[in-house]
């Protein structure tokens, strides 16, 4: 595979700031930007967390590249974990979440692993490779010991949720995270439709990680159905400062009563760059849905400084809103680690936005949607509605000289985005 188009030097540079050294206490949450995806980095004093492993793979985004990367350079920087993994959780079987498990196996010491127990899941390539990492988990050529392997099941977690040694494989001594299951597999239907229930997404494991006075939820890609069935038995256990939005803020992963359950401060979102229109993509699942966001903009209580961001209004269509409240997206602000003290004091986030960069061409000025062409250095609203405006009424620009005919765009637009497009 080649090497990745949407990387760049500085993004590592500003997130080693927020590593932390070996003897401060806080709980650092890494949201990895492995674009359309999930991978999740819980950092402490005496060890780490990686919830998930996958994400977007086109010509455009290869997030095992990005995870190998982040993994690499935060090691680096944490020398003292020795490469070493405490807790490895697999929420459920899907590409999106376990593209990178077979790397992570391979390069690095992981000491206990969580899944549901499901080896398959729909819509995934390379399943024989991500289906070996999973079974074989006792055979890691990094350890001569067994790793610790719990299955999540639904069925046997009691109200207040499951932990054992596992699950919490870690004590650090200057601030002790504790580490809960709130869901898996479930083995008995209840109410549930035959849809629901054989909906792989509906038996994802459901964590919550507290730190002192500090939490946070994450319920991989579990649905309204079990969703319900969640709140119905968890409701007074699963209460989060923060709360990554399930499914990657679709329609179907976040519901009001949830969200009453949880009552979050803050909201993160895991989806891809919008501006990457292939399949398999945020933009061409609809992700972040507009109806989501304005749900969870009425339920977090802190406050971001406004950014306009772009909503999906159903798959492949799009609009801007401003949003103020502490609502997050890898899609939005690229890679975004969160700081949690032990007293419950949450800091304002590090964003470190991906940046394109491209072999010889990006856009096509011919069939870009405004939202990309306006994501151009120099372009902006205005400018990006005036080419596609001149293309409607000309026809096909052929070469870079026809956009200096478009209102607006003169000579140093062009030598912004020269390197930026292709006809």
């Amino acid at each position: 595979m080649k090497a990745p188009v949407l990387t760049i030097i500085t993004y590592f540079l500003i997130v080693f700031r927020c590593f932390a050294q070996a003897d401060t206490g806080s709980m650092k949450t890494h949201f990895i930007d492995v674009g359309q995806g999930s991978a999740t980095l819980l950092e402490f004093s005496c060890g780490v967390v990686l919830i998930d492993a996958g994400g977007e793979n086109n010509s455009v985004v290869d997030s095992e590249e990005r995870l190998k990367d982040y993994l690499q350079n935060f090691f680096s920087e944490r020398n003292d974990l020795n490469n070493t993994i405490d807790l490895f959780v697999l929420t459920h079987a899907h590409l999106d979440h376990t593209l990178g498990a077979k790397y992570v196996f391979d390069s690095y010491t992981v000491n206990n692993v969580i899944t549901n127990g499901k080896t398959y899941g729909s819509g995934m390539k390379n399943q024989n490779a991500i289906q070996d990492a999973i079974k074989d988990l006792a055979s890691n050529a990094n350890t001569s010991d067994d790793i610790g392997y719990h299955e999540a099941i639904a069925d046997n977690i009691g109200a207040s949720g499951i932990t054992n040694d596992i699950i919490d494989p870690l004590d650090c001594s200057n601030g002790d995270p504790q580490i809960k299951l709130f869901w898996g597999t479930m083995i008995n239907q209840q109410d549930l439709s035959n849809s629901a229930y054989t909906n792989g997404n509906n038996h994802s494991v459901v964590m919550k990680v507290s730190y002192g006075q500090s939490a946070i939820l994450i319920t991989g890609d579990l649905e309204e159905d079990a969703l319900d069935l969640l709140v119905d038995k968890h409701a007074v256990s699963i209460d989060a400062d923060l709360y990554v939005a399930g499914h990657h803020a679709s329609k179907n992963g976040t519901t009001k009563r949830l969200l009453e359950a949880v009552t979050p401060k803050i909201a993160v979102m895991s989806f891809g760059d919008l501006r990457v229109t292939k399949e398999w993509t945020a933009w061409a699942y609809g992700h972040p849905n507009a109806d989501i966001v304005e749900m969870l903009r009425n339920s977090v209580s802190d406050t971001r400084a406004e950014k306009e961001v772009w909503v999906g209004d159903g798959a492949k269509n799009f609009y801007p809103i401003e949003v103020d409240k502490a609502i997050y997206g890898t899609g939005w602000d690229g890679g975004i680690v969160f700081d949690a003290s032990f007293d419950g004091t949450w800091s304002a986030p590090i964003l470190t936005e991906t940046k394109f960069r491209t072999r010889k061409i990006l856009i096509s000025v011919n069939t870009a949607s405004q939202y990309e062409l306006e994501k151009l250095p120099g372009i902006g609203p205005t400018k990006a509605l005036a080419i596609i405006e001149y293309r409607r009424a000309n026809g096909s620009f052929s070469t870079l000289n026809d956009l200096d005919n478009v209102p607006g765009i003169g000579q140093s637009s062009l030598n912004q985005i020269k390197d930026l497009i292709r006809f």
